[in-house]
């Protein structure tokens, strides 16, 4: 009998445990739906956290200027300046052959002179003037004539002509190419009569009809 109760105890005891197990199935609520979003990221508003900007940057002045510096030339970019030469190369020095000249390279001033003024400098007009009263005729044009080397100032007279023909003072390199003094005066006709002078570079020439007027009026035109 004793058993039989004890028996009955344990079934009893073991009923109640199955039982409580079911209710503890039966109460466990059923897993909630996953969320379409990720909460696990939300901080309820607040800013995130920003990197920490007190350190400062890592220094990349080293590669930087090292990347900057320019690729080596096989070849130097300039070329060493050739040593100046120690012999004299200054254009006051004479030129063999030719007439002294002063350093501003002009020719010395001929020495004869019409109206009191140089034949190398003399102006047009006193050269008119002058041949005007020399030849005792008419002047009909005065006027000076430049080229790249030579001027000629021509007086043309009624029945003769005066020309000078001397170094030009503004050479014109467009202008005409005169011949020199010196050519013109080894082309002398019989009836012109001349002055040149080889040292100034130089030439006075008159031009007329006859041999005899036009040395009597380069006679009368120049002082020497």
């Amino acid at each position: 009998m004793a058993l039989l109760l004890q028996k009955l105890v344990a079934l009893t005891a073991l009923s109640f445990c199955l039982g409580g197990l079911g209710c503890a199935k039966a109460a466990k609520p059923a897993a909630a739906p996953e969320p379409d979003y990720d909460w696990s990221t939300y901080n309820g508003g607040k800013e995130a956290p920003t990197a920490d900007t007190s350190k400062p940057a890592a220094d990349k002045s080293d590669s930087s200027s090292a990347d900057s510096k320019p690729a080596k030339s096989s070849k130097p970019d300039t070329v060493a300046a050739a040593p100046e030469s120690s012999g004299s190369t200054s254009s006051d020095d004479p030129k063999p052959g030719k007439p002294d000249v002063s350093s501003s390279g002009a020719h010395k001033a001929s020495k004869a002179k019409i109206k009191g003024e140089s034949v190398s400098s003399v102006s047009a007009d006193l050269v008119a003037g002058a041949s005007k009263k020399a030849l005792k005729s008419k002047v009909v044009s005065s006027n000076v004539i430049t080229g790249p080397d030579y001027e000629m100032v021509q007086i043309v007279l009624k029945d003769a002509s005066v020309q000078i023909v001397r170094p030009a003072s503004t050479p014109d390199s467009s202008g005409p190419k005169l011949r020199s003094p010196k050519v013109r005066n080894d082309s002398l006709t019989s009836t012109d009569s001349a002055f040149y002078d080889a040292d100034a570079d130089v030439l006075v020439l008159v031009q007329s009809n006859k041999a005899a007027k036009s040395k009597k009026a380069l006679g009368a035109l120049l002082k020497k």
